[in-house]
């Protein structure tokens, strides 16, 4: 989860993770771009890789991090959790129960 971590910490100090992102993507002709984005999902493909010799269920829970991760920022970038510090460690902690049952 130390992934999972030191992504939710860049974010809160810097804002505009999410808005950047979006915009990126709104670049035309953005596929060199779009690679190095894509690249993020490396760092949690390598570690539950680990843990699943499943090639489908690795790309599944793989997406579903990623997916997690970056809707927690936007939520927050919201200014949907107020308490960001106890949020996140309660989604680090729920995180951490629903991949040791992967």
């Amino acid at each position: 989860m130390s992934f999972a971590r030191a992504t939710f910490d860049f974010s809160q100090q810097n804002h505009a993770l999410n808005s950047m992102l979006t915009l990126v993507s709104k670049i035309k002709n953005h596929d060199q771009i779009a690679a190095k984005l894509m690249e993020l999902r490396e760092v949690p493909t390598k570690i539950l890789q680990r843990s699943d010799g499943d090639s489908n269920k690795l790309r599944q829970h793989v997406q579903i991090l990623m997916s997690l991760i970056f809707g927690f920022i936007e939520f927050t970038d919201l200014g949907l959790y107020k308490d960001k510090k106890r949020m996140t460690d309660d989604l680090i902690t729920g995180m951490k129960e629903t991949i040791a049952n992967w």
